[in-house]
C-alpha cells in the first residue's frame, strides 16, 4: 500500500536525529522518512551518539526510543530539556507500562507513538507527529518572536487573558479581563495581587499562574482545589466577583511560558466565564435525576433494547422481577434472561419492528409462570430508522390470560 505525502504546512524541509538502538528500524524509518524529499534524517544508536550529534548540528526535532543500553530515551529527554528546551521530543517505542508514560509526559515529552503494526502505517503515523510536533513549534517561536502582533490577538480575544512574570506580578491583561472586573489597564498591570481583583473579600491564595510558576514546588499542585494537569497546563473552576459585585464560576487554564533555554519566565491565564453553562448542566442533571427517579418508580416492568433485542436496561421492576443485577442483564438479548436459546415465536418486539408501530400482545410465560401484557414501541433514530424499543411488560389480571406454550391469546393492537 502507498501512502500519499502528507501535507508539509510551511514547505520548508524537516531536520530530525532519530535515535533507537536497532540499527536496521533506524535505517527502515530514515528510508521512509525522506522518501518524499521533504525531511532530512540524521540517525544514531545509542543517547550519548545523539547528544554528541545535537552539540555539532541544529534539529527541527528529536525522535528517540525508550529502552536503550546506557542513557535511556527518559533521562535523555530531560537532558534535550535541560540543553536544547522546547525543542520538539517524540518517544518512538514499544509497549511500556503507564507509569513509564506518565514519567514521560512528566519530563516534557511532546507526543508519544507506540511500536506496533505495518511498518509502513507506523510510520506513516510518526510521519504525521513530526510535523505537527514541528509546527507547534515553529508557531509558539513565531509568537514569541512576534509578541506586538501577538498582543492584537489577544486584545480581540473574548476571554480574558493575563500574563505573569516568575514572581507573579501582571505583566499584560486583555480589554476582556479588565471590562469584567471593572479595572482599568493601567490598575492591572504591575500588581502582584490578582487574586484581589478576583476575590476582594476572601484572603489571599493561589491562582492557576501562581501553581503553574512555581511547579515542582512541594504540594504546589495541591493549593488549587479540582484542578487538574493537563501536560503543562492547569486547569480548574473557581468563583469570582465582578466588577458589578456579582458572583459568577470562572473557568481557567494557565501555562508556564518558557525562556530560550527552557526555563519558566511566566504564566499566561485565561479565564472564562461558565456561570450559565455549569448551572444548564446542573438542570440538566436534575432533570435526569429526576427521570431516574420516575423510571425506577414505575411497578410495572419498563425495558429499553437494540432492534437485535439486547438489553440496554430495565427499571427496578424489571431487575427484581428476573431476580438479577443490571451487570448480569446489560448486553444480553431478552430471551435469554428467562433461559431461552432462541427468541419467543410470538414477540411484541418482532412484531414492532415489522411494522413501525406499537404492538401489544397477550402471551404465557411457562418459565415464569406469567401471563403478560406486552407492548413494544419503537423509536427512531434521525435517518428514520429504529434505534431502540421501549417494552412494557404488566400482568394479566386473573381470569383474563390462558395458559398455552408460548402462544398469543389477545391481538396484537397497533
Amino acid at each position: 500500500m502507498d501512502f500519499p505525502e502528507p501535507y508539509y504546512p510551511n514547505k520548508q524541509k524537516i531536520s530530525i536525529l532519530y535515535i533507537d538502538d536497532e540499527p536496521a528500524l533506524v535505517e527502515i524509518g530514515k528510508l521512509f522518512l525522506q522518501r518524499g524529499g521533504n525531511m532530512a534524517v540524521t540517525t544514531a544508536t545509542s543517547a550519548e551518539e545523539a547528544l554528541s550529534t545535537l552539540a555539532t548540528a541544529t534539529f527541527d526535532g528529536v525522535v528517540s526510543d525508550l529502552q536503550m543500553p546506557g542513557m535511556d530515551g527518559i533521562e535523555l529527554l530531560r537532558e534535550v530539556r535541560r540543553l536544547y528546551g522546547p525543542l520538539p521530543f517524540i518517544i518512538f517505542t514499544g509497549k511500556e507500562r503507564e507509569e513509564v508514560v506518565i514519567e514521560a509526559l512528566n519530563a516534557g515529552v511532546d507526543y508519544y507513538l507506540q511500536k506496533g503494526g505495518a511498518p509502513k502505517t507506523l510510520f506513516a503515523d510518526l510521519e504525521i507527529i513530526i510535523i505537527q510536533a514541528v509546527e507547534k513549534r515553529r508557531i509558539a517561536r513565531a509568537l514569541e518572536e512576534s509578541e506586538e502582533r501577538y498582543r492584537t490577538v489577544v486584545e480581540d480575544q473574548t476571554e480574558m487573558i493575563c500574563w505573569f512574570d516568575p514572581d507573579s506580578v501582571i505583566l499584560f491583561a486583555n480589554e476582556a479581563f479588565c471590562r469584567y472586573f471593572g479595572v482599568p489597564a493601567a490598575g492591572v498591570i504591575g500588581r502582584s495581587d490578582c487574586h484581589a481583583l478576583i476575590h476582594p473579600s476572601d484572603p489571599p491564595g493561589p491562582l492557576l499562574a501562581d501553581i503553574v510558576v512555581g511547579r515542582g514546588k512541594k504540594g504546589a499542585a495541591g493549593l488549587h482545589d479540582a484542578s487538574r494537569w493537563d501536560y503543562e497546563s492547569l486547569t480548574g473552576e473557581d468563583t469570582a466577583v465582578t466588577g458589578d459585585g456579582e458572583e459568577r464560576v470562572l473557568q481557567g487554564r494557565a501555562t508556564p511560558l518558557r525562556g530560550p533555554d527552557g526555563e519558566i519566565v511566566g504564566a499566561i491565564e485565561s479565564l472564562r466565564d461558565v456561570t450559565e453553562i455549569r448551572a444548564g448542566e446542573r438542570t440538566l442533571h436534575e432533570a435526569n435525576a429526576l427521570l431516574e427517579w420516575t423510571f425506577d418508580a414505575l411497578p410495572e416492568i419498563v425495558g429499553i433494547m437494540r432492534p437485535d433485542r439486547r438489553i440496554i436496561r430495565y427499571n427496578r421492576a424489571g431487575y427484581e422481577a428476573l431476580g438479577m443485577t443490571p451487570e448480569e442483564v446489560v448486553g444480553k438479548p431478552c430471551y435469554s434472561l428467562i433461559g431461552r436459546a432462541r427468541p419467543c415465536e410470538v414477540c411484541a418486539t418482532e412484531m414492532a419492528l415489522k411494522s413501525r408501530k406499537t404492538e401489544t400482545i397477550e402471551k404465557y410465560v411457562p418459565e415464569r409462570d406469567l401471563h403478560l401484557r406486552c407492548t413494544s414501541v419503537p423509536i427512531f433514530d434521525k435517518n428514520g430508522e429504529v434505534c431502540l424499543i421501549v417494552e412494557h411488560l404488566a400482568p394479566v389480571p386473573a381470569g383474563e390470560g390462558e395458559a398455552p406454550d408460548d402462544a398469543l391469546t389477545g391481538a396484537g393492537t397497533s
